[in-house]
């Protein structure tokens, strides 16, 4: 049993090292849902982006992908409404299974920069304060990161999920934010 246990591994994993024969470089354009978390504040978060990916080699299925996105996130806790928005450069290295002529899967890692653009907090009744104005609030607006994930492409359509946290502190002495993400992406 163990014999036959070991044949038909080592028979996926050469297919799978066969169907490897290089990665062809897409770009793509996605949609995302995003849970951010940051100490005791929820946000949602919805946003748009575009990325490029670029395989190492003409005979690798390792590539690099670089984009950008912007993201609006809100939330609520104790009375009060939060709204942000940012923009985002991702970097990332990946390896894409290509299991069929139209159907990939590619783990990720890699590191992000995101800088946010505005902030505001309202209390019930309240005016609106700036999160990230030096005056009015105390949140950094500037932001390094890094992020794990997985995407499963189908044809010209793409789907994933990731997940990341800051290096950085958004707020001092608080929990650095954790985001888990959900895209949907057409390629070209």
């Amino acid at each position: 049993m163990k014999k036959m246990i070991v044949a038909i591994c080592a028979l996926c994993l050469a297919y799978v090292a066969k169907a490897q024969d290089g990665y062809e470089n897409t770009s793509s354009v996605y949609v995302q849902y995003d849970a951010v978390s940051l100490d005791k504040l929820s946000f949602t978060g919805i946003g748009v982006g575009y990325t490029y990916s670029m395989g190492i080699s003409s005979s690798s299925p390792v590539y690099v992908q670089a984009g950008l996105g912007f993201q609006y996130a809100f939330g609520s806790k104790y009375g009060c409404d939060y709204t942000m928005y940012d923009l985002a450069i991702p970097v990332n290295i990946g390896y894409q299974f290509q299991l069929n002529d139209n159907f990939a899967l590619a783990p990720y890692a890699g590191v992000n920069v995101r800088y946010y653009l505005g902030g505001k907090e309202k209390e019930d009744g309240e005016e609106d304060w700036n999160l990230f104005d030096s005056k009015e609030g105390d949140w950094n607006a500037f932001a390094f990161g890094w992020q794990i994930g997985v995407k499963a492409s189908f044809s010209k359509f793409s789907a994933g999920i990731s997940y990341g946290t800051d290096f950085t502190e958004m707020i001092e002495k608080a929990d650095k934010i954790g985001s888990f993400k959900v895209t949907l992406g057409y390629n070209f």
